[in-house]
């Protein structure tokens, strides 16, 4: 069941490298897997060379949760007289990435929420609002973390605490 599409859920915390996404050399630097050309087309990705990465396959990854993720995966045809290469890939072989297309929608969603006008005036009140209250308890009072899980056992934890 996807929250998000029912309009349950509106995502407004930042993605774990949201700040790190907006810098410059974040966004030029054309080695990252995040910056490389793809074609939804054909199902391709093109390297800084120029090279396309074809899809090789698809495998699944589950987190210790139990989430399964769906990876694509993408391969480049032949690296190995590249003059980019140290620069674009280090290991053995031809560079391969892996690409979760389903969560980089979601994370374009998110992104576009954080950037909108309702985002900017969110995340300016959220660093003053709720941190200086965990700050406190996590700082002055070594309350680390919650010991329950669900919104009302963790109200009755911070209740009691």
């Amino acid at each position: 069941m996807n929250l998000w599409k029912m309009r349950i859920l509106n995502p407004l915390l930042s993605l774990l490298a949201f700040h790190k996404e907006q810098k410059r050399s974040f966004k030029n630097d054309a080695f990252l897997s995040q910056n490389l050309y793809y074609n939804k087309e054909k199902d391709y990705f093109v390297c800084p060379m120029g090279q396309h990465m074809e899809h090789k396959g698809k495998t699944t990854r589950q987190a210790a949760s139990g989430f399964v993720s769906n990876i694509d995966v993408y391969q480049a045809a032949n690296c190995t007289n590249c003059p980019l290469k140290c620069l674009c890939y280090h290991a053995k072989g031809n560079r391969r990435i892996e690409v979760n297309h389903n969560l980089n929608r979601h994370k374009e969603k998110v992104r576009k929420l954080l950037t909108s006008e309702e985002g900017l005036y969110h995340r300016s009140r959220r660093p003053i609002e709720p941190e200086a209250v965990f700050g406190q308890t996590k700082a002055n009072k070594q309350y680390n973390r919650f010991r329950h899980f669900g919104k009302d056992k963790v109200k009755m934890d911070f209740a009691i605490f």
